[in-house]
């Protein structure tokens, strides 16, 4: 097995190259001869929208090798539909519409349902390798008797220097308020924030250097968070989460608490330093959605893998695939948590349920439409804003496609 991918990216699937049934072969030269793919059984990478890649798997495809995607990472609104490199006709097919590999492995259900919905089949919800080693009983964010609030925000939050000239006064308001807010409350606010995009007036210190993100986890109580895989690993230590996203996008992996200004911020901001019960037990289930249990991910991967290269050399020699002498799960199981409701909560309890299958219908005009009428006034009652921005949204598309014909 190898990559076409630079060496930095390993570190997304690390543990399967390093895994003792992998030959691992690391990175391939670019431009790419017939010799490079010689003696290669399968690809791996983890993103397929660089060039160099995108002909490393269509080499591949031609020579009948298959190509594995570990998704590494959530899918943002933004990143799909408004990011340049999903718009430059030179890179080939929009991102992730679809997916050129033979098998994509994601860390949940919604993340399938969303892959789906763009038009890819060939998925295995598996968890992910690096969320291997995430356990609640090992985050210590309860043990402060005085509340501590953590800022942090994705590598990339925005892409374009429009969608900057938007965020940056949405989030110095939100800056201000927190600062405001954590004084009277008299809470410690600390802030990370991506030193690969240029901020304004923000203090040094904020930029990094940061340590790992893992670490000071362990010292918040709560996070606030623009739409990434923060919000995962943050709820995946049970911490409870809020996502802060000024467009007011579709967020396609959500959390209890999501706000679009830093009014609302504010408003939430006590239930997210002292979250009742059910809200915490609502960001357990969301988190089931969002992410499968992942202590066992490498092996599931690495079992896939093994199983689709012997098919394929099955097939090149005509002979028979031999099973495994033991069944080879192809999905990891959910986190299984408890989940405690009160009895005014039902509704809430069967739309979080029926988030997949309104984002993997997205295609199925009249049934999803319908679906969507039927959970209106739910929707309206939901005292979560990410199900009135969700239902929002898929009217909204739903009506720009009618009116397009």
């Amino acid at each position: 097995m190898a990559t076409p991918e630079p060496p930095y990216r390993l570190t997304n699937y690390d543990s399967i190259a390093s895994h003792p049934d992998i030959d691992w072969r690391g990175q391939l030269p670019y431009p790419y001869s017939s010799a490079d793919l010689d003696n290669i059984d399968a690809i791996i990478i983890s993103d397929e929208w660089a060039p160099e890649v995108r002909a490393c798997i269509a080499a591949c495809k031609l020579r009948g090798i298959p190509v594995f995607h570990i998704l590494d990472g959530v899918i943002r609104w933004k990143n799909l539909f408004e990011n340049p490199r999903s718009l430059v006709p030179e890179n080939g097919t929009p991102f992730m519409r679809p997916l050129m590999s033979d098998v994509t492995f994601v860390m949940g259900d919604l993340q399938a349902a969303v892959l789906r919905w763009l038009g890819n089949s060939m998925i295995c919800v598996s968890g992910l390798p690096r969320f291997a080693n995430y356990d609640p009983k090992s985050c210590s964010h309860g043990d402060h008797p005085q509340p501590r609030l953590l800022l942090a925000s994705s590598n990339r939050p925005w892409y374009t220097e429009s969608q900057r000239d938007f965020f940056i006064p949405a989030f110095q308001r939100l800056l201000d308020v927190l600062k405001r807010d954590c004084a009277r409350l008299d809470v410690p606010l600390h802030c990370r924030l991506s030193p690969l995009v240029e901020w304004e007036n923000v203090e040094p210190a904020w930029l990094g250097p940061h340590p790992p993100f893992h670490e000071q986890l362990q010292s918040c109580s709560a996070i606030i968070t623009t739409p990434s895989t923060i919000a995962v690993e943050a709820m995946l230590l049970g911490i409870p989460t809020l996502i802060f996203d000024p467009w007011a996008d579709p967020i396609l992996t959500p959390s209890p608490w999501v706000a679009d200004d830093a009014n609302a911020v504010s408003t939430l901001l006590p239930s997210l330093l002292s979250p009742s019960k059910e809200r915490a037990s609502l960001q357990d289930f969301i988190l089931n959605l969002t992410v499968r249990d992942s202590r066992n991910s490498t092996e599931l991967i690495v079992n896939v893998i093994s199983q689709e290269v012997a098919k394929r050399r099955a097939q090149s020699t005509g002979s028979t695939t031999q099973q495994p002498d033991h069944d080879v799960p192809m999905e990891a199981p959910q986190i299984k948590k408890s989940f405690d409701w009160d009895l005014d909560t039902p509704h809430v309890v069967g739309l979080v349920q029926t988030i997949p299958q309104l984002v993997a219908m997205l295609h199925e005009e009249r049934r999803t439409m319908h679906m969507i009428t039927q959970l209106s006034d739910t929707i309206q009652s939901t005292h979560t804003p990410f199900f009135r921005v969700v239902a929002s949204r898929l009217k909204q598309l739903f009506v720009r496609q009618r009116r397009r014909g």
